[in-house]
């Protein structure tokens, strides 16, 4: 009844307040607006523990009906498939997984995860005697045979495994006897050192109740080729970050550190594309300058000809002096090379002397050629079948020889015929094997 009470004074108050709301400012609504939450929360009316709506909401059992159960069934299970089918419906899996992998929504990239090598070399050494040194020291000589063995660094913390390894390569363990194990792994064991170039390495032994079973401690700049670099180890923790989200711990000095040794890498990547283009151009202008003095080495004698006739300074009786081969290589400068002969009479009679010269040197060294050719435009009867290769040749060098000798055309069936068979002969050729 109190609490009732307490209601009815409050809405007495408010409807006092809404009839002379014309006396109230901004800060007095504000208190009352507050006020009034305050009061709705502490005389809320609470929800009955013993009604059936409280017991349905806090009881383990559901009061649904069968529908209502299945369509929950189905899907919280379809919220556990994540969308796939039961794995009891192979063919069904099958298919899906056929068709991710065709587009699959994440991939390698490929990247290949070096394996750092953990195994290290041991040598079997014997003894060999005491000598003294050059100071008057007495030093233990030991003679390294040609066995060895090889085990995992952590192999080391079980000295009868190797010792038993030793005695397999035919050896007693005994004090006569020793292992001395080298590889690089060894320095995240006995650490690592700087030496000389003469200096031996120094050795340490491993256990001291096995004291025939030492370790090498290897040399600073092998360990170091073998180790992430601090950029590499920065670098990766970065990308790491970018790829899940979240933030690395690093001071700002050694993500400096990083950017700029990131940039240089860079400039060095394009320091190295432009060596290497540069380094294609100077081979490709060796190649074609070594092709040019090839080539004004070989005609040579004809561009000197060529050049000396259009200036004047050699006469055209020299032109009768030169050989059929200068002045074959002249008229292939003239008509292939763009060294034209400025007088065209000039070219006109190379010709005609390259012409008689090659017909002359045919006539005398391909004379059978030549009696072939004449007998086929003559009409005579010419067993194709039975020409071997070489005349086909020399026949063919005379006809592709521009100077002007040919088949006639009513025995241009004999013509296709040797050509034919020719190409016969070199296409056997290749194919055969060398």
């Amino acid at each position: 009844m109190s609490s009732e009470k307490k209601v009815s004074e409050v809405q007495q108050a408010f409807e006092f307040n809404e009839e002379h709301n014309q006396y109230m400012n901004d800060s007095d609504e504000e208190f009352l607006t507050l006020l009034e939450e305050v009061l709705a929360e502490v005389f809320v009316q609470h929800e009955d523990e013993e009604s059936y709506v409280h017991l349905e909401g806090q009881s383990i059992y559901f009061l649904g009906d069968e529908k209502e159960i299945s369509s929950i069934e189905k899907y919280d299970q379809m919220s556990l498939d994540e969308g796939s089918p039961a794995t009891e419906d192979f063919d069904t899996l099958a298919i899906i997984a056929d068709e991710y992998f065709k587009k699959p929504a994440s991939y390698s990239t490929g990247e290949v995860i070096e394996e750092v090598e953990c195994f290290i070399t041991g040598f079997i050494q014997l003894y060999a005697g005491d000598k003294f040194d050059v100071r008057g020291n007495m030093i233990t000589h030991w003679k390294s045979t040609k066995e060895k063995i090889v085990i995992h660094l952590n192999e080391l913390y079980e000295p009868e495994r190797i010792i038993s390894l030793v005695e397999s390569k035919g050896f007693k363990w005994s004090n006569i006897v020793r292992v001395i194990f080298y590889g690089h792994p060894l320095a995240e064991i006995i650490g690592s050192k700087f030496y000389e170039r003469s200096e031996s390495r120094e050795l340490v032994v491993w256990d001291e109740k096995y004291p025939g079973i030492l370790l090498a401690v290897p040399e600073y700049e092998d360990t170091e080729a073998h180790c992430p670099s601090t950029f590499e180890i920065v670098n990766s923790e970065i990308q790491n970050s970018i790829l899940t989200g979240s933030a690395v711990n690093f001071h700002r000095s050694t993500i400096g550190h990083w950017q700029m040794t990131l940039g240089r890498i860079e400039e060095m990547e394009q320091e190295e594309l432009e060596s290497r283009t540069l380094l294609q151009f100077t081979r490709r202008e060796k190649r074609n300058v070594k092709s040019q003095n090839t080539f004004k080495d070989r005609y040579s004698e004809g561009r000197l000809t060529i050049n000396g006739l259009n200036d004047g300074s050699l006469k055209l009786d020299s032109i009768f002096e030169l050989s059929t081969s200068v002045l074959e290589d002249i008229l292939f400068l003239a008509e292939k090379c763009s060294m034209r002969l400025e007088i065209a009479n000039h070219y006109h009679q190379i010709r005609s002397l390259y012409i008689r010269n090659k017909l002359k040197e045919h006539l005398e060294s391909n004379s059978p050629a030549m009696k072939t050719i004449q007998s086929i435009n003559q009409g005579e009867i010419v067993e194709i079948h039975l020409l071997s290769e070489q005349e086909l040749k020399s026949i063919f060098d005379i006809l592709w020889g521009n100077i002007g000798i040919r088949i006639i055309e009513s025995r241009k069936d004999i013509y296709l015929a040797m050509k034919d068979r020719l190409l016969r002969f070199r296409s056997r050729k290749l194919r055969s094997p060398a």
